[in-house]
């Protein structure tokens, strides 16, 4: 993404907020197994597993899109800089 763009989304964006405040957000989770170990004597269970979650953020959309694509893949580099949902496993 091209960092003028990025500047001109942000502005006036706080990643402390959910994407709207008033309606929860739709977060969208998916969990892909890779592998399971179990110990029954011990009691362990062993997971080795891809998390990936994603939703849509009204505050960063861009009309302009629309035209050419629907959604544009955010580099690593300002993940820090949005919005992100509180996850905890137990």
């Amino acid at each position: 993404m091209d960092e003028n763009l990025w500047r001109k989304l942000t502005h006036n964006y706080s990643k402390e907020s959910p994407p709207n405040a008033e309606n929860p957000t739709r977060l969208h989770v998916q969990f892909i197994f890779l592998h399971l170990t179990l110990d029954e004597t011990q009691m362990l269970l062993g997971v080795s597993m891809y998390f990936r979650q994603y939703w849509s953020d009204p505050r960063l959309r861009f009309d302009h899109l629309k035209k050419t694509a629907g959604s544009v893949r955010l580099a690593s580099k300002y993940f820090h800089q949005v919005w992100l949902s509180d996850i905890f496993f137990r």
